[in-house]
């Protein structure tokens, strides 16, 4: 694909034929250091498919280059988008928590009706946080499950409190509106 995305772009094939030469030589070395950093083959490969974009929109200067800036250049591209890749894993793991972690254990198996009515709404919780946008659902189970402040929150989103708390607020209307259709059919 990336092929022809350079053939689209370069439009000439001396350069196409000069770009395919430079990926077949310099890939794995771009690999190597992509996945130094990251551990992950494929978010490596991604991050050498990311420095080849760049080497694209670049190639009038890139193919100017001697072997040794070559190979110097294209490895901290690849080192630069694996950085990319990595902050983006972190900022986005950071606040992605599975149901199963946060939903109580069940204990000992009780047989009232207060313990089904219990079930049915953390049921019913689950399914309304599983079909939210994947942005709320993460701000619901930020304040509301891990229990963090707004000002955590906005640390962690890189964005402001004001923003966090106009998502928070965005984010109970949806899951409200979601809850409510859930508990509508549950009726039916």
């Amino acid at each position: 694909m990336l092929l022809l995305y350079a053939i689209e772009l370069l439009r000439d094939e001396g350069e196409v034929a000069q770009f395919e030469r430079i990926m077949e030589k310099y890939r794995r070395v771009m690999y190597n250091s992509a996945y130094g950093l990251l551990l992950d083959a494929t978010a490596a490969e991604d991050a050498v498919t990311d420095a080849f974009m760049g080497v694209l929109r670049n190639f009038d200067w890139v193919k100017g280059l001697d072997h040794r800036e070559l190979q110097n250049y294209l490895c901290k591209s690849a080192r630069n988008a694996a950085i990319s890749i990595k902050r983006k894993q972190e900022r986005y793991s950071k606040y992605e928590v599975p149901l199963e972690e946060w939903r109580e254990e069940a204990g000992p198996q009780e047989e009232t009706f207060e313990a089904y009515v219990r079930n049915e709404r953390k049921a019913l919780i689950s399914q309304a946080i599983l079909r939210m946008d994947k942005e709320c659902a993460a701000i619901i189970r930020m304040k509301y499950v891990q229990g963090m402040r707004e000002s955590e929150i906005a640390e962690l989103m890189k964005c402001s409190q004001s923003a966090v708390h106009k998502l928070i607020e965005k984010a109970k209307k949806e899951f409200a509106r979601i809850y409510m259709e859930l508990e509508g059919k549950g009726d039916e």
